[in-house]
């Protein structure tokens, strides 16, 4: 389901991919448009494909009765809605999905939990602390940096990582490619990744 009332992309837990594991969610709690709180488990990442164009996105898995295209999806992907025709379209025109029928139980929007901590006010004035950027921040400044170095490229043997931060780092790594926020690089200089887990709250 398309909701632009919703702040987030979410999945129900059924329909995460068997293949996928979850990982700990970043953002705050949710709230139905009723105001009954929806858990959240935690986000994946799922490479959604629609219109046979490739969408990946990290979708919060939580008890909905629906997956929900969020205003975050929408934006992010630069996707159109045309409610008249019912369908959703690229910048460009091409239509990569239309209406269909929803089912009647499900929940009319999803909001970010109610504004009751300084925590979610700031949340809330600024969303792009917890949204995926749609692409490099747009620069609005004359200022440059150079950093000028000497002598031979530093190089660092790269460390083989365990299994699980592997997994993590690729994921990272490919949402920050999506995202336009680096690039592949062929430089001489390099450093090996150092990972650490944050601890739970």
């Amino acid at each position: 389901m398309v909701d632009t009332g919703a702040q987030v992309s979410t999945l129900p837990p059924a329909s995460v991919p068997a293949n996928s594991s979850l990982e700990p969610a970043i953002g705050p709690s949710l709230k139905a448009a009723n105001g009954s709180s929806i858990a959240v488990h935690g986000q994946v990442r799922i490479p959604l494909e629609l219109g046979g164009c490739q969408f990946p996105w990290t979708f919060l898995v939580a008890d909905t009765t629906t997956a929900i295209l969020g205003a975050d999806f929408l934006r992010h992907h630069q996707l159109s809605i045309d409610m008249a025709a019912g369908t959703l379209s690229l910048p460009s025109g091409v239509v990569v999905a239309t209406a269909a029928s929803t089912h009647p139980d499900t929940p009319a929007g999803i909001r970010g939990l109610q504004l009751t901590t300084t925590l979610e006010y700031l949340w809330s004035e600024f969303p792009d602390v917890t949204t995926p950027p749609a692409g490099p921040a747009k620069v609005v400044h004359n200022t440059t940096h150079h950093i000028e170095t000497t002598g031979p490229p530093q190089v660092s043997r790269p460390r083989r990582l365990a299994p699980d931060k592997l997994k993590a780092a690729k994921g990272e790594m490919a949402m920050l490619l999506d995202s336009g926020t680096f690039r592949p690089s062929k430089s001489s200089w390099a450093s090996p990744i150092h990972l650490e887990p944050k601890g739970q709250p």
